[in-house]
């Protein structure tokens, strides 16, 4: 399948943005994975799986895509303050 993946999921199957017509600059800061993807024509948006989805179209424009961040405030443990 062509294209760039947009979203990756944990069981491998991506979601996958048609190439033609699109322009996609991808940044990453402190795990923040940001893709900025310039459409010029609707492009398909397809599943990488077995069984996927039913395909959507993306229409034209401009799209800031990022990835899920979790955050969990029962890992952040208290520190003693030491002098």
């Amino acid at each position: 399948m062509r294209g760039r993946a947009v979203g990756h999921s944990e069981s491998g199957h991506n979601h996958i943005l048609g190439s033609h017509g699109v322009t996609v600059m991808e940044r990453t800061h402190n795990g923040m994975r940001v893709l900025h993807a310039i459409l010029l024509e609707p492009v398909p948006l397809k599943q990488s799986a077995g069984a996927p989805h039913q395909e959507q179209t993306v229409e034209p424009g401009e799209y800031f895509i990022t990835n899920n961040v979790e955050y969990n405030p029962f890992l952040e443990q208290a520190r003693r303050v030491a002098d």
